[in-house]
């Protein structure tokens, strides 16, 4: 059959319903427009839209990041030169010693400290946040630091493989040229996790360094992964024991969801993120608590009394827990004020009741932080094995979260090409930019990367820059 597609044919008003007619007939008799194969007003027989397709250059950076995280796995098991794995497994030995045991972690140490002496420095405290050539610079003296750091990591890995002499891993020719030639071994393993950061960067999706995290963190879950399914297969845990810990990470992560959406309502467009200190506190809390149980060590020559005092604050008992949640709520809002300190007035005069409540919610967050984890690495048995930890998945849905802007920028744009309107090192500087974007631009698209992360560690994470993305004008809605 075939119809007629004039809406204003005669046939239409006289009868309501587009003319058909039989195979063979080309034009209608009554308007005389070309007939066409599919009826022209049945929702069924519409030619239905093309649904855009992937963007190319969006899937050449997925390759490209997946490419170089899949080499970085493959040389993660190369073992160590000149040492023998003896009654060790080669792949662990591989993993704690070889040349990309170090990985990404000196690099990051080099950051933080380079950027704390530039915000200590009076000439550098301003300049860090908006000057173009010295952030070059700090990122050059943030990387030689890193390499060096790993280096020193390397000859310590040295000579502690050399401490072995009946089991384990045995060294061939220890000396002192085996620690600097390891030492290099490990320095040159960070300086190539330094290149695939700036290939990602370049080539990839998403912030390098942040990636190369991302990674880190899911390579811990795969492990986490692998021993739960060890584990069940000799009959040592039970599948309902795996299933309860599976729910908890899941609900720890709609929880996670659930409260950043609450606190970036609560913000607004044009405010600052929760936790307002970032992770700061709780990064401290975590080292104080430790702090007995490494002077436990001297307890044989500091008498009963230590021994006492250790036995209250270890892992486990309510003094460990004592102690973390003070020092949380101790630092968690004077660090809120120190982390916004060019904003805080601003702030506080704008609406005050929302930025005492902020700084509260941070400390009320890190504190359940650290009760969650206390409960569910003592709740049972199998959640001491198979719980991560609250900082690895918060770390990683912050990551994942911050990764997944990006690709839906890309993906909304016909080409995955984005174009970056400027990098930001401040959280609040960022977000201010994007608001001051939206409003000169309301037309335009934009999208900010990277914040989900930074809001966490602030300052502390350099090596993420927070960058603004500007989508094209013809970019797809969703």
């Amino acid at each position: 059959m075939a119809w007629c597609p004039n809406p204003d044919c005669p046939h239409q008003h006289r009868c309501g319903r587009a003319a058909e007619y039989r195979p063979g007939v080309e034009r209608c008799t009554d308007c005389g427009s070309e007939l066409v194969q599919a009826h022209p007003f049945r929702e069924q027989d519409r030619e239905k839209p093309v649904a855009p397709g992937w963007p190319a250059d969006l899937g050449k950076r997925i390759g490209a990041t997946l490419g170089v995280l899949a080499v970085l796995l493959g040389l993660s098991f190369v073992p160590p030169l000149g040492v023998e794995p003896g009654m060790g497994q080669p792949g662990q030995l591989s993993q704690a010693a070889g040349p990309l045991s170090a990985g990404v972690r000196p690099l990051l140490v080099g950051f933080v400290l380079v950027e704390l002496a530039a915000l200590i420095w009076p000439g550098l405290r301003r300049r860090r946040l908006g000057d173009a050539a010295l952030r070059r610079k700090l990122w050059s003296w943030s990387l030689g630091t890193g390499i060096g750091i790993a280096f020193f990591q390397g000859v310590m890995q040295a000579i502690y493989l050399e401490s072995f002499w009946h089991y384990g891993p045995q060294v061939w020719e220890p000396g002192w040229a085996f620690r600097l030639s390891h030492g290099l071994l490990v320095a040159g393993g960070s300086g190539l996790c330094a290149l695939a950061a700036f290939f990602i960067e370049r080539f990839g999706l998403g912030r390098g360094f942040a990636v190369l995290l991302l990674f880190e963190a899911g390579r811990v879950l795969a492990g986490i992964a692998s021993g739960a399914a060890g584990l069940a297969a000799a009959g040592e845990i039970a599948a309902l024991e795996i299933a309860v810990a599976l729910g908890a990470v899941v609900a720890f992560v709609l929880g996670l969801r659930w409260f950043f959406r609450f606190a970036d309502d609560l913000a607004g467009p044009g405010g600052w993120r929760v936790p307002v200190c970032g992770l700061f506190p709780l990064d401290v809390a975590v080292q104080c608590a430790v702090i007995p149980v490494w002077l436990g060590n001297f307890a044989a020559i500091s008498g009963g009394w230590y021994e006492i005092y250790l036995a209250q604050i270890s892992p486990g008992r309510w003094g460990y827990l004592a102690l973390q949640l003070g020092v949380v709520l101790l630092l968690a809002l004077p660090a809120s004020a120190m982390f916004y300190w060019r904003y805080r007035q601003g702030f506080a005069e704008r609406a005050p009741g929302q930025w005492r409540l902020a700084r509260w919610l941070s400390a009320v967050f890190l504190a359940g932080l650290v009760i969650l984890d206390s409960f569910c690495y003592h709740a049972a048995p199998f959640m001491a094995l198979l719980w991560p930890g609250a900082l690895v998945l918060l770390g990683a849905y912050a990551l994942a979260d911050d990764l997944l802007v990006e690709i839906a920028a890309r993906r909304r744009s016909p080409q995955g090409e984005l174009a970056a309107v400027g990098a930001y090192q401040d959280p609040a500087d960022a977000i201010a930019a994007l608001t001051r974007l939206h409003q000169l631009q309301p037309q335009r698209r934009f999208a900010l990367t990277g914040l989900r992360f930074r809001s966490l560690t602030y300052f502390f994470a350099p090596y993420v820059p927070l960058v603004i993305y500007r989508l094209p004008e013809d970019a797809r809605g969703g």
